[in-house]
């Protein structure tokens, strides 16, 4: 097969690099070996790559040393072929076009390949893979290598964020993030923030599922965000009842039985009505991967449009790849969902599990060293909150259904505590003046 290529063009190119500073400086920021369709030309490229980390100017006889030494001179075609380079990049000017071209026929030539790749695997019957997801990843990690980010000097950003500034003057509400629903939670975290890890942990019966249930469908019913969740607990089915019960304050239990009033009929028919053009979407499979989830969020992007949203429900029942230990795999699934808000820019919300510790002190409202399974995970987290509730642990206390969400770590903003009420036979938080 005649793959796309242009070696007059990788020639051109090598010439101007090898007679021109700034061609030489665009050529290696934006290329690889790999991106020259002929040997000869991706040696001279690599040796002109090396000898640009050492010094800030060569030429032909730096190129031949260096190739020399690495035995490879005879292999490009002597100095006569590097002579016959310089002749042929008289254009330096034009290095950029040449760049484009090179780039492009390259990408060209590993979609070709990934095709090919797809198609073995599809004809391999023998092994237990997930075709479609597999040639979904190899698609997408091709179209990542070709979007990367370069550097952007701070002239250009800071004259966009005094503009946004200046709009936000005008409209305070475009500072902040995705609302949590909560007055007082808003009040101290201003919302959920585009690109940020926001983690909620407790320990069992807390409400972590609820308080991300709540915020989830505040966002999606009453701001219209587009909200993803990965329920890797729980089913569709019972998170949609959770949804129902909080939403329009319906005895869960009532639900569960079956054992509806005439009222709840009425708020069920309405809340329905409701629920079903809201921008939710709930993906319950068991055991996902921090890349199969960018694969679904990818594709959703793809039909729906971006992403506002993630929540992951909860980090411990993830595929981590089979690290070495599970405290390695959970370093690498809480760096891959700080990942995941960075390149959807919007906030990740993932609920995680906490050590015994709290069980062990007099004292049980849990501290950040009761992260379970890895310090990674404070590291990671842009915010890491806390549920805990008194009357769990003492009956006789007087704060009766009232959670604290204790705001351990905020990144851009202060700790603290907020107060929300409990109402758990709708499975629902609430602020304690409205309820």
């Amino acid at each position: 097969m005649n793959l796309p290529h242009s070696i007059d063009v990788e020639k051109a190119l090598l010439g101007s690099m090898l007679q021109n500073k700034k061609a030489m400086s665009i050529g290696i920021e934006q290329l690889e070996v790999y991106d020259f369709y002929d040997e000869a030309n991706g040696l001279v490229f690599s040796a002109i790559f090396e000898l640009a980390r050492k010094s800030d100017s060569l030429d032909v006889t730096m190129v031949r040393d260096y190739l020399q030494n690495k035995g490879t001179l005879l292999r490009v075609g002597g100095v006569e072929y590097l002579i016959h380079l310089t002749e042929a990049g008289l254009r330096p000017y034009n290095a950029l076009s040449y760049i484009q071209s090179i780039k492009e026929k390259s990408v060209r030539r590993k979609l070709i390949a990934a095709a090919s790749e797809i198609s073995a695997i599809s004809k391999d019957t023998t092994k237990d893979v997930d075709v479609l997801g597999e040639a979904e990843r190899r698609i997408f990690d091709l179209a990542d290598e070709t979007t990367h980010k370069g550097l952007v000097h701070v002239g250009n950003e800071l004259t966009e964020m005094m503009d946004h500034l200046e709009e936000a003057g005008n409209n305070p509400e475009i500072m902040r993030g995705v609302s949590t629903g909560f007055v007082e939670l808003d009040l101290k975290t201003n919302g959920l923030h585009k690109g940020e890890l926001v983690l909620v942990a407790a320990r069992p019966s807390m409400g972590k599922s609820a308080l991300a249930m709540n915020i989830a469908q505040h966002a999606a019913l009453h701001e219209k965000r587009n909200v993803c969740v990965f329920s890797l607990e729980m089913g569709r089915p019972s998170l949609l009842y959770r949804v129902l019960a909080s939403e329009y304050l319906i005895s869960l239990s009532n639900i569960l039985s079956a054992k509806l009033t005439g009222e709840d009929w009425k708020k069920l028919s309405r809340g329905v009505g409701a629920l079903s053009t809201a921008p939710l979407y709930i993906d319950d499979t068991s055991g996902i991967s921090v890349m199969q989830i960018r694969s679904k969020l990818r594709r959703h992007r793809l039909e729906f449009g971006e992403v506002d949203l993630v929540v992951v429900d909860y980090l411990q029942l993830m595929d981590g790849g089979g690290g070495e230990n599970r405290q390695v795999e959970i370093s690498s699934i809480s760096r891959g969902l700080k990942s995941l808000a960075k390149e959807f820019n919007c906030p990740v919300l993932a609920l995680s599990q906490l050590s015994r510790g709290p069980e062990t002190r007099t004292n049980k409202r849990p501290l950040l060293s009761d992260l379970r399974e890895s310090g990674a995970i404070e590291q990671d987290a842009d915010v890491v909150m806390f549920i805990y509730r008194e009357d769990y642990y003492n009956k006789e206390t007087e704060l009766k259904n009232i959670s604290e969400i204790i705001i351990a770590k905020q990144r851009n903003g202060e700790t603290g505590t907020v107060q929300l009420a409990w109402l758990g036979q709708h499975t629902k938080f609430a602020d304690l003046h409205r309820e």
